[in-house]
C-alpha cells in the first residue's frame, strides 16, 4: 500500500476535542517542548490498517515513562 492512498480524514473523530500535553519527540534524540494533542473521543482503527501503517512507519516508539512534572489539559 502507498502512503497517497491513506485517507487522513478517515482517522478524525467526529469530535474534535482534545487534550494537551507537554512531552518529548518518540525517536532519538527525544527532544523534550513537544506539545501533544490527543483526541478526546477514541478511533477505531481495524488490524488490517495498523498491519498497514507499521509496514510504511516501523515502530520507532521508545517504552512509556513517568509523567513527572508533565500536565494534561482539556479543550473541546
Amino acid at each position: 500500500m502507498a502512503l497517497d492512498e491513506v485517507d487522513p480524514n478517515g482517522l478524525l473523530p467526529a469530535s474534535l476535542g482534545y487534550w494537551t500535553c507537554e512531552g518529548s519527540l518518540t525517536t532519538t534524540p527525544c527532544t523534550e517542548n513537544v506539545e501533544w494533542m490527543l483526541a478526546m473521543d477514541p478511533v477505531e482503527v481495524d488490524a488490517v490498517d495498523i498491519k498497514r501503517f507499521t509496514s510504511l512507519f516501523p515502530l520507532n516508539a521508545r517504552p512509556l515513562r513517568a509523567p513527572n512534572r508533565r500536565f494534561t489539559l482539556g479543550r473541546d
